[in-house]
C-alpha cells in the first residue's frame, strides 16, 4: 500500500471540497472524506473519495437520481460501509508509573479506557493526561473528578488526576496530576509495547503506517486509510498484522495511534472500532491537542 503525494492528496482534497454538500445529500450517507478505494475487502492503492454509510442499498431499490456516482472528475468514488463503537471496558492491570497505553476511568464511572499519553498544557506548562470524552466524562462525569488507574472499580482509590477539560464533538479530554504522579510519570512520552519519545504531533497522511498501544489489545499496527473532516479511518497493516486480527477491542478507548515510520509522532486519538470488518476509528490529534490547548 502506497503513501499519497502531496499532489494527489492536494487534488483529492479540492475536489471533494467541491462535491461534500452534493454527496452528503445522497440517502444514507453519514460522512465523507478522501482515501484508499477498497476492493473484496482489501485496501489498494487507488486515490478515491471516500463516501461512508451505515448500510449500502442494492442499486434495484433506487432510483437513478439517488444513485451515488461511481466517479466524479476522474476520481474514483468508494462507498464504505461503516457501523462503529466505542471501545471502553473493565479493569486492568495497575501501574506505579504514569505512562501512555495503561487503562484509566473515571472514579463516579463504570469501565474504563486507555490513556492516550502525557503532554503539557501550553499556558502552564504543566503536565497532563489526553484521553476520549467517553472515556471520562459521558453525561455525568464534570469537571473536578477524579481519575483513577487502572480503570474502575468500587474499591480503587489511586487518583492520579483531576478531570479539567473536554469537547465532545472532538471526543477528547485532559485531566491534571495528582501531587503524587507529577513526581512519577513517563518525561520521556513513553508509551507501554516500548514505543519510546514521541517527536511530534504530526498531520495525517493516507497510507502512512500507523501503530497504537491500547489498555486491551496492547501495540497493534496499522495503516491509514481514510481521512475525513475530524477523524482518520485505521485497517489492519498486512505486513505486520496476521489476516482476520482486530486491531482494537473493548478498552481500547483513547489510546494514541502514533506513526510507525521511525519518527514516533502522534497522529490520532484512537476511540473505537466496527461491528462488521476489522477497521478503527480515530480523532485527528492535530485537532485534538488544539482543543485540549496540549503540545509535546
Amino acid at each position: 500500500m502506497k503513501r499519497l503525494s502531496l499532489k494527489e492528496t492536494k487534488l483529492l482534497t479540492e475536489t471533494l471540497k467541491r462535491v461534500n454538500s452534493k454527496l452528503k445529500d445522497y440517502i444514507g450517507v453519514t460522512n465523507v472524506g478522501i482515501g484508499l478505494a477498497t476492493k473484496n475487502g482489501e485496501l489498494t492503492d487507488i486515490p478515491s473519495i471516500i463516501v461512508v454509510v451505515k448500510q449500502k442499498i442494492a442499486k434495484k431499490d433506487l432510483d437513478k437520481n439517488e444513485m451515488i456516482p461511481q466517479e466524479i472528475d476522474g476520481i474514483r468514488i468508494d462507498i464504505v460501509e461503516s457501523n462503529p463503537v466505542e471501545q471502553f471496558a473493565d479493569p486492568y492491570q495497575k501501574f506505579d508509573e504514569l505512562i501512555g497505553g495503561i487503562s484509566i476511568s473515571n472514579f463516579r464511572l463504570s469501565g474504563g479506557g486507555t490513556l492516550g499519553g502525557i503532554f503539557y498544557d501550553k499556558d502552564t506548562n504543566e503536565p497532563v493526561g489526553i484521553t476520549n470524552h467517553h472515556v471520562v466524562k459521558r453525561l455525568s462525569g464534570r469537571t473536578g473528578d477524579a481519575i483513577v488507574q487502572p480503570a474502575w472499580s468500587e474499591r480503587n482509590t489511586n487518583t492520579i488526576g483531576t478531570l479539567i477539560a473536554y469537547d465532545k464533538q472532538l471526543d477528547c479530554a485532559k485531566f491534571s496530576l495528582s501531587s503524587r504522579t507529577v513526581a512519577n510519570y513517563s518525561k520521556q512520552n513513553e508509551i507501554v509495547g516500548d514505543i519510546k519519545g514521541i517527536l511530534e504531533i504530526t498531520p495525517e497522511v493516507i497510507g502512512l503506517a500507523v501503530q497504537k498501544s491500547g489498555a486491551r489489545t496492547k501495540v497493534t499496527f496499522g495503516r491509514i486509510s481514510a481521512i475525513f473532516e475530524t477523524d482518520i479511518y485505521v485497517v489492519p497493516n498486512p505486513q505486520k498484522t496476521p489476516p482476520n486480527t482486530e486491531i482494537s477491542q473493548q478498552g481500547d478507548s483513547g489510546a494514541l495511534w502514533i506513526s510507525d515510520d521511525g519518527q514516533m509522532n502522534a497522529v490520532a486519538l484512537h476511540w473505537g472500532g466496527d461491528l462488521n470488518v476489522y477497521r478503527a476509528y480515530a480523532k485527528r490529534f492535530d485537532l485534538v491537542a488544539k482543543k485540549l490547548n496540549a503540545k509535546i
